[in-house]
């Protein structure tokens, strides 16, 4: 019974399984049958925002000078996510499909067209992180109908983590996507990062 309730209720694809936290009863089946949790959705409603801090990094939009400087930053964070999250790989496609992504930014295109919304955190004349984003129409989905917009990637150079620039950059970017029209924000983290696993859960 439990079997086919699975097979019914829940989304498989190859050996990758997704379900409701709240179903108790299936993390304990799969568990028993050699699957261990691997990331986590979390959804976020649109309001309250969080308050913004006066003091810190300047927080503002990409611009064409800041690419390799997004490249590197990026290639760092998927180098970090590497070592913890077995689906993270750097493969040859990572940096180019980044800079196609980027491309749409410089020329011009908006978030609401489907290019990246990109805010990063400038400190003493450096970039020190930044935060990918994009809009998502949501449907049929583990939560409810609508435009969502998703935080794909925040990442904070390695000299720079443990002062609140994460949280920074979050806040700012949760206002910046705000006026677009959404029902809410969401993100997929995975427990076995060491860092995200924490973060998230702030």
């Amino acid at each position: 019974e439990a079997d086919e309730r699975w097979r019914q209720e829940q989304a498989v694809n190859g050996t990758l399984i997704t379900w409701q936290a709240a179903d108790g009863w299936l993390a304990a089946l799969l568990a028993q049958r050699g699957y261990v949790a691997d990331s986590a959705a979390a959804i976020r409603p649109l309001a309250p925002l969080p308050l913004l801090e006066t003091t810190g990094p300047t927080i503002r939009l990409a611009q064409p000078e800041d690419e390799e400087t997004l490249v590197a930053l990026h290639l760092e964070e998927i180098r970090f996510h590497e070592a913890h999250t077995p689906y993270s790989r750097v493969v040859p496609a990572i940096e180019p499909a980044f800079r196609q992504r980027l491309a749409r930014v410089w020329r011009g295109e908006s978030i609401a067209e489907g290019a990246p919304l990109l805010l990063l955190a400038e400190q003493a004349g450096q970039v020190v992180g930044f935060t990918e984003n994009w809009l998502s129409e949501i449907k049929g989905s583990w939560f409810p109908d609508g435009r969502y917009a998703y935080l794909n990637s925040v990442g904070v150079s390695e000299a720079a983590r443990g002062r609140g620039i994460g949280r920074l950059l979050v806040a700012h970017t949760l206002y910046a996507l705000a006026q677009y029209d959404i029902a809410g924000f969401y993100l997929y983290s995975a427990l076995t990062n060491p860092i995200s696993s924490h973060f998230w859960r702030k």
